[in-house]
């Protein structure tokens, strides 16, 4: 076993050291990571849901400190408005816009996506971090929709989609679940 395994190992053994800042510094030096600041994503456009607090707000702030252009996605208009001012201002990015847009409701998800192709000719990153575990479900209707794919009819989507006429399914972002086949 090399440095960095015994190091690893040693960082694994009380599991709580793997998830504090000494056990990434030490990975990051012994593994020679690139610092996240010598990205450059200039010309990288990010669409990031769940960007309005914690990790996803974190994330877009280092994108936007990368030079990435961002849309951010949340339920709320006006906390992705403060989200985008709060970003622009801390890390000087002018290159971050926001859609509302709950994506528990396949028509806004729709929505979402007419409008990123509309405003940008190429998406490089889609980081799908919103969520909220409600043991009572969605806290708004689904869409009534069973359009599920590229096209407008059930007939036209895409093979490996399943589709639900409660709602929308998630498989990428379902633990243990895979694409549906009819």
């Amino acid at each position: 076993m090399n440095g960095y395994g015994i190091a690893d190992t040693l960082i694994e053994a009380p599991i709580v050291t793997s998830f504090t800042r000494f056990g990434y510094e030490v990975r990051r030096r012994l593994a020679g990571w690139t610092p996240l600041d010598d990205y450059d994503l200039t010309g990288r456009l990010i669409v990031i849901t769940g960007a309005t607090s914690g990790l996803g707000y974190a994330a877009a702030e280092q994108f936007a400190r990368c030079g990435a252009t961002l849309v951010i996605v949340s339920r709320t208009a006006d906390r992705n408005e403060r989200t985008v001012a709060e970003l622009t201002a801390v890390t000087g990015n002018g290159l971050i816009t926001s859609v509302a847009a709950d994506m528990g409701d396949f028509d806004q998800v729709r929505h979402l996506a007419e409008r990123v192709l509309a405003d940008h000719d190429r998406l490089d990153v889609l980081i799908h971090n919103a969520g909220a575990l409600d043991p009572h479900g969605p806290s708004v209707p689904r869409s009534s929709s069973t359009k599920c794919g590229p096209g407008d009819t059930e007939t036209e989507a895409s093979p490996s989609t399943h589709c639900n006429p409660a709602g929308p399914t998630h498989p990428a972002s379902t633990p243990g679940s895979r694409p549906l086949r009819r």
